[in-house]
Order: structure tokens, then C-alpha cells, then sequence
């Protein structure tokens, strides 16, 4: 599969990093624990960025590795079947594999998917939303730059920056 144009490693970093201080805060003012994993799927619903957020990382090493498999599998659910992993919990059980976590907490906008585990299942598909939000914004705001420039190939050639 040829390489993606904007939905770069780069560009998911530059979101995670951008939705940081509304995760922190909603750490500080409601979810039940301050550490959550963060999985950002590409076009081709392999990981493309992943990372661990919140002021207790270090200290919540162990059940992070936990929330590790457990946001992978909420990300595999949501591409495989178009639709969040607490949905397809509450709505179509029938879609579910072996293997599958029972957990919500995925989110995609335009079709950029993204999970989260580590806190409450709502608030992970809430930081979820935010980051894919984000990550599209960005994706968007590379391409207008891009076709702003008077100088360029007819076919993408590579990623663009």
C-alpha cells in the first residue's frame, strides 16, 4: 500500500500533543485514574501512533501494559466494523470476536480512527473524539497549504509536511 499523503506518524504526535491540556484537565477534574493509552490507526487500520498520557504514566506502568492490549483491541473493533467498540458492545454483539475486548472507548471523525483506555470508557471515546478531531484539522490545514502553492505535481509524489 502506498504511503499516506497527510494522515502521517508526525501529524498523529502533533494532535496527541495539541489535545494534551484538555486530557489533563479532564484528568484533574473527573476521570477516576490519571493515566490512559492512546492508539492512532492508519488508512490501513494498522497502529500509526500510540502513547501513554497523564501525570501518573510512570507510576501506573503495569495496568497501562494492561490498557495497552485493550485499546488496540477497541481500535481493531472500530475499524473492522465502521463503528465505535461501545456500540458494537451495546448494539451488535453479533460482531464480535473472540479475542475482542468488552470495553468501549473508540472514536473516528472522517473516518481517522482512534482509542483510548485508562479511564472511564465514556471519557476515553470523549479523548478519543477530541484527538482524531484534532488529527483531521490538521490533515485538512496540510492539504489547503498545500493546494495554495502554485507549484505542484498533477499526483502526489510523497507525504506531504
Amino acid at each position: 500500500m502506498p504511503d499516506p499523503v497527510y494522515l502521517t506518524k508526525a501529524r498523529a504526535e502533533q494532535a496527541i500533543e495539541l489535545a494534551q491540556p484538555t486530557i489533563l484537565n479532564l484528568m484533574q477534574a473527573v476521570t477516576n485514574r490519571k493515566a490512559l493509552h492512546i492508539v492512532i490507526l492508519g488508512v490501513d487500520g494498522e497502529i500509526l501512533h500510540e502513547q501513554s498520557v497523564g501525570p501518573d504514566v510512570q507510576a501506573d506502568r503495569q495496568r497501562l501494559a494492561l490498557c495497552t492490549e485493550i485499546v488496540r483491541s477497541k481500535a481493531r473493533i472500530h475499524f473492522r466494523t465502521g463503528r465505535p467498540a461501545a456500540e458494537i458492545q451495546a448494539r451488535r454483539p453479533h460482531a464480535l470476536l473472540v479475542g475482542d475486548t468488552l470495553w468501549g472507548g473508540s472514536a473516528s471523525h472522517e473516518g481517522i480512527i482512534v482509542g483510548a483506555s485508562g479511564v472511564q470508557s465514556y471519557f476515553d471515546e470523549s479523548i478519543s473524539a477530541t484527538v482524531a478531531a484534532i488529527l483531521w484539522g490538521l490533515c485538512v490545514h496540510a492539504q489547503a497549504a498545500h493546494m495554495a502553492k502554485a507549484e505542484k505535481p498533477s499526483i502526489y509524489e510523497s507525504p506531504v509536511n
